[in-house]
């Protein structure tokens, strides 16, 4: 009877310590995830640096005219003669 008993501790002891070395085993660790830069050119950076003036257009802005009588400030879609 004290060896049947005896064997019953050695299990249970047994089986405590599994499930304490198996939990432990079990923990996993997170870690933050890596940051990934994109390609190109960031988005909080401009062309331009602030030391360069940047080039104003030579170019003077055109006039737009109309595609129907070729008259200018208005367009095809507000144009009086097509009504």
């Amino acid at each position: 009877m004290q060896r049947v008993r005896a064997k019953e501790e050695e299990l249970v002891k047994a089986q405590e310590a599994s499930t304490q070395a198996s939990s432990e085993d079990n923990l996993v660790e997170f870690m933050n995830p890596r940051k990934v830069t994109g390609k190109g050119r960031p988005k909080g950076t401009s062309h331009y640096s602030e030391s360069t003036p940047q080039k104003t257009s030579s170019k003077k802005k055109r006039e737009y005219t109309c595609g129907f009588c070729k008259e200018p400030d208005h367009n095809i879609t507000t144009c009086p003669d097509r009504r």
